[in-house]
């Protein structure tokens, strides 16, 4: 585990130089706009942790990535479970700060600072306040579908090569709308039962329970992914 840890703090010094002040200026932008608009804005903060992970999935080929991994002294595949775990943590950490800014957001009220409290747009503000599902639905929206996609997306690049990541993106969600495009008119027709989705629960602690659910879960997808990748990537080396 601690070699492990090296390695993601490895990943983290390398992607840093660009990905702090980008993450900064994204995180500014959004505490700037959610006080009045939403709480919800801060989950697109979760863009902002992509310059943490793209600089290393752009750099980390080809012969310079070997030469990277021919000095570090731990086994290659601590090397790529290292990178799901850094994946994971990254968009964890991410989401946590996210779930404190909202709270705060969200309690400051600081468009009731604006004038003209009668206003549609005003009203419309409010509302989006008092919607706590929804705020709470982006949270943990934004976390499972961006720690699923970019360890996805490592998975794919480095089975398949990172320059492939265009073709491998195409032909995924080709894949996912056909499966879409099937489903649904199969559904239409009664074949298979629809889709329902599931209400979501009102209460603070059920929520909370609901959330730490989908960080397990996501958490063994992220390992299942890293465990398929370095299987892959080990018999190659043999």
């Amino acid at each position: 585990m601690r070699d492990i840890l090296k390695v993601m703090h490895l990943d983290f010094v390398t992607a840093r130089p660009l990905a702090v002040p980008t993450a900064i200026a994204v995180i500014i932008l959004c505490l700037f706009i959610a006080p009045f608009t939403s709480p919800l804005v801060i989950a697109w903060s979760s863009f902002a942790t992509m310059a943490f992970v793209i600089p290393l999935q752009l750099s980390g080929t080809g012969r310079e990535k070997n030469k990277l991994h021919g000095i570090l002294p731990v086994a290659r595949k601590t090397i790529t479970r290292a990178r799901f775990l850094y994946i994971y943590a990254l968009y964890l950490a991410t989401s946590i700060v996210q779930a404190v800014l909202m709270f705060i957001v969200k309690n400051a009220a600081l468009y009731r600072l604006l004038p003209d409290q009668q206003s549609s747009t005003t009203q419309m503000i409010a509302a989006a306040f008092e919607n706590t599902g929804m705020t709470f639905m982006g949270l943990v929206g934004f976390f499972f579908f961006c720690t699923l996609i970019f360890t996805y997306m490592e998975m794919m690049g480095q089975i398949f090569g990172h320059e492939n990541d265009m073709r491998i993106i195409l032909i995924t969600l080709g894949i996912i709308t056909v499966i879409a495009v099937a489903f649904f008119s199969l559904s239409s027709k009664g074949i298979i039962p629809m889709m329902k989705v599931p209400s979501l629960p009102v209460s603070e602690g059920a929520r909370a329970v609901l959330l730490l659910a989908v960080y397990a879960v996501t958490l063994v997808i992220s390992m299942i992914f890293g465990e398929i990748t370095t299987s892959v990537v080990s018999k190659r080396e043999l």
